[in-house]
């Protein structure tokens, strides 16, 4: 675009500075550009001639020659003219003008070069009279002398005194001739020269003695010989002047053009007698020209829109990629000022900048939004600057375009890319972090107080796991939806993640109308969402907080409201609550339980503690599950129900999980061949582990490694991992059963599904929850629903293991129900491996 810029700018400056006369016109001869050089020569301002004929400044009796030319050069007969007319100056004279005019048919333009030779025609007319005055003396003494010899000796001093004012005037025509730039010569119609002076010898590098009766045609090569015999053929007494322009190798080496104006005399008969030439030189001019057209042509082919205006921006020039792109055809701009292409939506500071740059000489670059011809809108990136003239002078104006509207519509694209959600069409976060910073802003100027609520959906994942992505997707759409139609207008619903969404309240004024916006929101999830032609239902968990109660920036209200929500979660969801401090307090300790849990495998912090379970009918041992215990320098021992969920949450439960198993393993090959029988050790799984595609690899590897048969393990599942229903779990689980890992179904009697998943996953055993064991004996409920489970077990070909039990009251009740095994205190407190291997040989003992 810089190159376009130069470019642009040397050709308009080149034609602005141009000596000679320029113009660019049409082919019927109008005028469509002037150069300065031209106004001075005529007179005329370039308002005066832009857009009117020539005709209207030519001489009546040189219309016919000027007509002729311009219709050579219209048919292409002659892409090249030279002739003279005369043009009228504004005080009413006329001015000769030698022009050399040439064509650029794919433009339809004329660009012509004219010289100003009205002194030399005055000069030739001042030698012609003169010339003819002593013609006419000559004779007159001539005459006289046959008519009177009575005159002769006065008339012979007569004579002697004309032929002396005729040397006189010869020799003022010869030192004038001499004294000239310019090549002047004589020759004979067979380019025989019989005169030329000395600017024609000094350039031949000769003499002009040398010089005369030369032939001038042999000075050329074949082509040029050519075309000057040709060009001398075509002289006649009707048409006795013409211009040829011709190239030359002087005596230097170098080649210069000239623009030959030739003269033919001719006799009583019409023959030619002789030729007289003047050859001025115009390889600048030429060199000039041939830049104009490399520059014009540039321009003219340039990919960007190129305008050109005066002081006052008016247009006086556009190329044809300003056509192409703005659909306005050139003669429908020149004279018109650019502000008709408006827009609208360029804000007036813009262009107020742009001008008041240019006006001072500067450069200006920016993007400007305009208008086409046919209403549409495009987005140009312009470069203007101002064009001097020699005078050093603005001139012109300078503007250069490129068409950016695909640019700046992938800009647009990026944009919404960037900050919207591609699901939901919602703010991401992102901009919903932005905007929250803004609204923030603007409470704190006027007083008020806003409100961020965190939305969590509850049980999406079933949805988006048992009917797929797309009805996921489905999913979040509409819920946004719904959050959307709750809130106001100038509110913001945004989605975070997941099934995670923020909503922004501004210009609060009391923090409890957060409070009726949730309690619509939560409301709203009563209905269900119809998915796939069917109806599901699912809840929603609103946490809040305050600004600037909860929070004075987007961070703090952000994680607070994230707090309140995760209380929700832990509260049974379906609903909404304010941030607290409490909160606050404890999920600053959750983070920190998270950040440190982070390290505790690889810093060893991380135990097994073993719990004997034992067979109800003899109270013998038959097995043991490994308990996980956390011990940290800083935050002590850290009991399971706070680390655990953190682990499950944060995905560590993975990384942990496989050491639970290894080590539980390797501990049981150990009491294995130091003489401890047992039947089998447990290892609680967490639905995580059974999300990682190796993990039935993970358990048969640890199995092989430690030495151990399948049946020497146990893994504890909930009933929550059951009723996730997930595809790929339950191929897992059949695929350890098939190796000889046994299942049991932990917490058993806390769910809250059908009961058809102890058909469908090869379970073999159930565990009571202790919930139920604790009341057996005063409540008369709890213990017929144990005694219900028990019954189920036996008539399902399942064990039952009772946990909890910790009197001997609860030991006799599952006795005498034939439980087949119980766990709890009353055997024995969960302990590190060497003090079970003690309990367990005293249990075994009795």
């Amino acid at each position: 675009m810089d190159r376009d810029v130069r470019a642009a700018a040397d050709l308009a400056r080149a034609f602005e500075m141009a000596v000679d006369p320029m113009c660019v016109a049409t082919f019927d001869g109008w005028f469509l550009q002037v150069n300065p050089a031209f106004t001075r020569v005529l007179g005329h301002s370039a308002a005066d001639l832009t857009g009117r004929p020539f005709m209207d400044f030519m001489h009546p009796d040189d219309h016919a020659r000027t007509e002729a030319a311009l219709e050579s050069l219209r048919t292409g007969e002659n892409p090249l003219s030279s002739f003279e007319n005369r043009c009228r100056h504004s005080d009413g004279t006329y001015r000769w003008l030698n022009w050399s005019a040439r064509t650029e048919r794919t433009l339809g333009h004329i660009y012509a070069t004219a010289r100003d030779v009205t002194a030399d025609k005055e000069t030739a007319s001042e030698m012609v009279r003169a010339h003819d005055q002593l013609e006419e003396v000559v004779a007159a003494r001539t005459r006289g002398l046959i008519a009177s010899n009575e005159l002769l000796k006065r008339e012979i001093a007569e004579r002697r005194r004309a032929a002396a004012e005729l040397r006189t005037s010869e020799q003022r025509y010869r030192a004038l001739v001499e004294d000239q730039s310019d090549l002047i010569c004589r020759f004979e119609p067979d380019t025989t020269l019989t005169f030329v002076n000395r600017a024609y010898a000094r350039f031949y590098g000769a003499g002009p003695e040398s010089l005369v009766g030369t032939r001038m045609a042999d000075t050329l090569d074949d082509d040029g010989r050519r075309i000057l015999l040709a060009h001398l053929a075509e002289f006649t007494p009707e048409r006795s002047f013409r211009t040829l322009e011709r190239e030359a190798r002087g005596a230097d080496g170098e080649a210069r053009w000239h623009l030959w104006s030739e003269h033919a005399f001719f006799d009583d008969a019409g023959a030619v007698t002789s030729f007289q030439a003047i050859g001025t030189d115009i390889t600048e001019r030429r060199r000039t020209e041939a830049r104009l057209r490399q520059l014009s042509q540039a321009v003219e082919q340039s990919p960007v829109s190129v305008v050109i205006t005066d002081t006052d921006g008016s247009i006086v020039y556009v190329n044809p990629q300003f056509e192409q792109s703005s659909g306005y055809a050139a003669a429908e701009v020149l004279g018109r000022n650019p502000r008709f292409m408006k827009s609208g939506h360029t804000p007036r500071a813009v262009y107020e900048e742009l001008w008041r740059t240019i006006s001072a000489g500067g450069q200006w670059q920016g993007e400007l939004h305009n208008k086409c011809k046919d209403g549409s809108m495009i987005w140009e990136q312009a470069a203007m600057s101002p064009i001097y003239d020699d005078q050093g002078r603005i001139a012109n104006y300078l503007c250069l375009k490129e068409d950016i509207t695909l640019r700046k519509e992938y800009e647009s694209k990026l944009v919404q890319r960037a900050t919207f959600d591609h699901t939901t069409g919602l703010p991401n976060r992102f901009l919903a972090v932005d905007r929250l910073g803004q609204a923030i802003g603007g409470a704190r100027r006027n007083k008020r107080k806003i409100a961020v609520l965190f939305v969590d959906l509850d049980n999406f994942k079933m949805v988006n796991d048992t009917m797929g992505h797309a009805c996921g997707d489905e999913l979040l759409r509409l819920a946004g939806k719904r959050f959307a139609d709750q809130v106001r207008r100038g509110d913001t619903v945004a989605r975070l993640g997941g099934d995670e969404f923020m909503i922004i309240l501004g210009d609060l004024a009391d923090p409890l109308d957060a409070d009726v916006v949730a309690e619509k929101l939560v409301g709203r999830f009563n209905e269900p969402f119809v998915l796939d032609g069917l109806d599901h239902y699912v809840s929603a968990s609103v946490g809040i907080a305050v600004y600037p109660d909860d929070g004075e920036d987007p961070d703090a209200l952000m994680r607070n409201a994230d707090s309140a929500m995760y209380r929700v979660k832990q509260s049974g969801r379906n609903g909404y609550r304010f941030f607290t401090p409490e909160m606050d307090r404890q999920a600053r300790t959750r983070i920190e339980v998270e950040n440190r849990l982070r390290h505790a495998l690889e810093n060893g912090e991380l135990t097994l503690n073993y719990q004997p379970i034992v067979q109800v009918a003899d109270g013998r041992i038959h097995h043991a599950e490994s308990l996980l215990r956390w011990n940290n320098p800083d935050l002590g021992q850290v009991a399971p129900d706070t680390f655990i969920p953190v682990a499950e949450e944060t995905g560590l439960i993975a990384s942990i999980g496989a050491w639970v198993l290894q080590e539980a393993c390797r501990q049981m090959a150990a009491w294995r061949s130091a003489g401890l029988s047992l039947s089998w050790i447990s290892v609680n799984v967490s639905s995580r582990q059974f999300h990682r595609k190796n993990f039935v690899d993970l358990v048969l590897d640890t199995l092989d490694a430690c030495g151990l048969e399948p049946g020497c393990l146990n893994l504890e599942i909930t009933e929550s991992v059951l009723m996730e229903e997930f595809r790929d779990i339950e191929d897992q689980l059949h695929r350890l059963a098939a190796k000889g890992v046994r299942m049991t179904i932990d917490d058993f009697g806390t769910g809250y599904s059908s009961l058809s998943y102890l058909r469908r996953f090869p379970v073999r055993t159930l565990k009571v929850d202790k919930s139920f064991i604790r009341d057996v004996i005063d409540d008369t409920g709890e213990a017929k629903l144990v005694e219900a489970i028990i019954a189920m077990g036996r008539s399902l070909d399942l064990e039952v293991i009772a946990e909890g039990v910790e009197e001997e009251a609860q030991y006799d009740f599952l006795r005498d129900l034939r439980c087949d095994m119980a766990q709890g205190f009353l055997f024995g407190r969960p302990v590190p491996a060497d003090a079970f291997a003690e309990l367990a040989g005293t249990l075994l003992a009795s």
